[in-house]
């Protein structure tokens, strides 16, 4: 049930008014971090206001800490029951519907985490974003293994959606220390015999072939709260999801 282990989801903000979060709402703490994004030609948000306008971060927040629905209990999260959500937005929505998210916002967001919040920092991070990785390495993911190493946080990252040939793990999912999530399909059923990594999830090595992804969890066809209805859900599908779910279960 989460217990009084911390998360903080790195998102596009998340919708709290959402039948699967609200009753849990005054736990969920939001923080806007902005400062690049509003700079950005795409950026189409709100500054200021931790709500969520694109939808990936409503999503990403119920694979952790959802609370389940009017009509079906078993939508909940995989840690329903924890301390606190951290909903740190630095994800927003662009002019064509889609979500971004730049280094420098997510840094300022961590650093917040870790230092404004230091009394009861949270000890998870999920990420669900990437970028293509050109090098084995890069600033993008020294940064999440600094973060890692220096504060002994666990950090959660999609693989990426690049499926199925190899070497198309993203970044910062190639960095060392961090957990690099695939995306499983459990067929909608109980038993794993059946299960089978999704088409689309990225697969290793890295370019210098280290193995990664680290762990696989379900992310296909996912029934998510939605950020456009207080009892709407949408069936979502991506290493997007299965992060968090690695995030909730740490």
């Amino acid at each position: 049930t989460g217990g009084s282990v911390d998360v903080a989801v790195i998102d596009t903000g998340a919708f709290t008014d959402h039948e699967s979060l609200v009753g849990r709402k005054g736990s969920i703490l939001g923080q806007v971090f902005h400062r690049s994004a509003q700079q950005y030609a795409g950026y189409y948000d709100v500054p200021n206001d931790p709500d969520d306008y694109q939808g990936h971060g409503t999503f990403v927040a119920g694979m952790v800490f959802g609370q389940g629905s009017a009509m079906n209990a078993n939508r909940r999260g995989l840690a329903y029951g924890l301390d606190k959500l951290y909903n740190l937005k630095a994800g927003f929505a662009t002019t064509t519907g889609g979500g971004s998210s730049l280094l420098s916002d997510l840094m300022e967001a961590v650093d917040w985490a870790l230092d404004e919040a230091r009394a009861d920092p949270p000890e998870v991070f999920n990420y669900s974003y990437g970028a293509t990785a050109l090098a084995d390495d890069d600033s993008y993911a020294r940064y999440w293994d600094a973060v890692v190493d220096t504060f002994g946080t666990t950090a959660t990252i999609s693989a990426g959606n690049a499926g199925p040939n190899p070497l198309t793990v993203g970044s910062p999912g190639i960095a060392h220390n961090i957990i690099s999530v695939a995306n499983v399909s459990s067929r909608g059923t109980a038993t794993r015999t059946d299960d089978f990594i999704a088409g689309s999830s990225s697969r290793g090595p890295t370019l210098g072939g280290r193995r990664k992804p680290d762990l696989a969890a379900p992310g296909t066809s996912v029934w998510l709260p939605s950020t456009f209805g207080a009892a709407q859900w949408y069936q979502v599908t991506g290493t997007s999801f299965s992060a968090p779910a690695v995030a909730g279960a740490a």
